[in-house]
């Protein structure tokens, strides 16, 4: 369980209570109106650092201790001079953002002839070699860029001081923004337009070239694709339809990539490349009467099979009866599940089906032999609060991945391929939305959800099959759940709906 502490946050000199603000690895706190946090802090860690700031008072790190979790802690934050100098009209930030581990920050005008910027890394502590310090500015520049080490929380202050005295009482605060480093090469976050209602689907084309669906505001299908593998973007343009669920895409043993979505009466319908790479088939019904999202996946055989769950709850399923080709009738799993299912496909070429049910925990029910009949269904416990994201490990064993009742990320895994299942353990963080998860080219999984703060958070394996890192913010204002591709030349690329209703990207700028 997670242990709670408080912090009572005053000034150095008075000991007067100041309101502040704080940030850990997830998201930020606000002190109460008499200055004291409380935090809820994950029961596996015995001390937990965060940073606590105002800005008429600067930036300090604090380490909450385990052994003192139910009582107060208290720190203190000093006050910074004010200013010898300047006029009083302040700059505003109107941009601060991390490139590939570039700190770039843009302001507006302010009124001064002189003043300083300071870059100050938040905690303890760095290792690499963080920027740190001070730099001045004449009154007529207006961006920062700086290289500087990732993994890191930075606070970028502009402070106005008496020309030429660059000390700590010539000069104050007069704004400040923070921004974190992440410590991969990511790029920032870049609009792909559109005006989409519902999560996004990407998927790779045969020939290497991204692609992506989402249903518009007119309610029909829309997409969007690399011109050439790993390059430029066309425009959206429609694909008709009236839908009523997200899209899910598959890939046809051939490289014909085939959409699947719901409309209004609950039936299924489905839409196709006639080639691969190329133009598309109109609409086609498969019927049934679904209330979840559907699930595709390929069977060993290349046989196309999509799930959904029922108007009775239970699990049903259809599929090719050769690949590529005509559609079985709609079939019943039976259980009674909740929300949208996912697949695997062991090692052996076994599809294998997870799903909540109503108890919380995570069922799942797999076939006997490869593209054959299928198993009773099994539970493997857990306390479920989103739909759960299947991996298959580099040595072929699944990993689930869910969050929890305590907004963690929670995994558990194949011991072997294809045989029991370990406990469940957590991984941290604060979660918002489903996973959604990617493998690296060298087989190390990588796992995406959003936090707390609304921005796209990660954590990947430190090897192929094994280990973890902390998690690292990506950044951004996201609604919904963030969708992954890898790029032909592998490059990871995540795609999240922004909340002007536009798609936004960001990917991976060397493998």
């Amino acid at each position: 369980m997670p242990w709670v502490i408080s912090l009572q946050v005053v000034d150095c000199a008075t000991r007067e209570h100041l309101v502040a603000t704080a940030q850990d690895d997830v998201k930020l706190y606000s002190t109460d109106s008499d200055g004291k946090f409380t935090f809820l802090v994950p029961d596996h860690a015995s001390k937990y650092l965060i940073r606590v700031w105002r800005d008429d008072y600067g930036v300090e790190g604090f380490v909450l201790d385990r052994a003192q979790a139910g009582s107060t802690q208290t720190m203190c934050l000093t006050k910074i001079p004010p200013p010898t100098s300047g006029k009083s009209a302040p700059p505003v930030i109107t941009n601060a953002t991390s490139d590939d581990q570039v700190l770039r920050v843009a302001w507006s005008a302010g009124e001064a002839d002189h003043f300083n910027v300071v870059l100050t890394p938040l905690g303890s502590p760095f290792p690499g070699q963080p920027f740190s310090g001070q730099r001045e500015i004449s009154g007529n520049s207006r961006e920062f860029s700086e290289r500087v080490a990732g993994g890191h929380t930075y606070q970028f202050s502009i402070q106005r001081c008496k020309k030429g005295f660059l000390q700590p009482s010539n000069c104050s605060i007069w704004v400040s923004v923070v921004v974190f480093v992440s410590s991969q090469p990511w790029s920032r976050w870049v609009s792909l337009g559109g005006a989409l209602t519902s999560n996004v689907t990407a998927l790779a084309n045969s020939d290497g070239r991204l692609e992506v669906f989402a249903r518009g505001q007119d309610v029909a299908l829309w997409h969007k694709w690399q011109v050439v593998p790993g390059g430029n973007w066309s425009d959206w343009a429609p694909l008709g339809g009236k839908l009523t669920s997200d899209v899910t895409a598959g890939q046809n043993a051939d490289g014909r990539l085939e959409v699947f979505a719901t409309r209004p009466d609950g039936a299924l319908v489905h839409k196709w490349q006639v080639v691969p790479s190329g133009n598309w088939s109109d609409w086609a019904s498969l019927g049934g009467g679904l209330t979840s999202n559907a699930w595709v996946d390929r069977n060993a055989d290349g046989r196309l099979e999509v799930f959904a769950r029922g108007l009775d709850d239970a699990l049903w399923h259809k599929w090719q009866v050769v690949p590529g080709g005509n559609w079985s009738d709609w079939a019943s799993l039976g259980g009674s599940v909740m929300g949208d299912v996912a697949t695997g496909l062991n090692v052996d070429g076994r599809l294998e089906v997870f799903a909540r049910r109503k108890d919380r925990a995570l069922w799942h029910k797999w076939q006997t032999v490869p593209s054959g009949g299928w198993s009773d269904w099994a539970s493997l416990g857990g306390g479920l609060t989103s739909n759960v994201a299947v991996a298959r490990n580099p040595d072929g064993r699944l990993e689930v991945f869910t969050r929890g009742l305590d907004e963690a990320l929670w995994h558990k895994w194949q011991v072997v391929p294809g045989g029991n299942w370990s406990d469940w353990a957590s991984l941290g963080g604060g979660l918002t939305s489903d996973p959604a998860f990617r493998r690296n080219p060298d087989g190390r999984l990588e796992v995406f959800a959003t936090g707390r703060d609304s921005a796209l958070w990660h954590i990947w394996q430190n090897a192929p099959n094994n280990g973890w890192s902390g998690w690292e913010s990506l950044g951004g204002i996201l609604v919904g759940k963030a969708a992954t591709a890898r790029n032909a030349d592998g490059r990871l690329e995540v795609f999240a709906g922004g909340t002007d209703s536009a798609l936004y990207h960001k990917w991976k700028t060397r493998v």
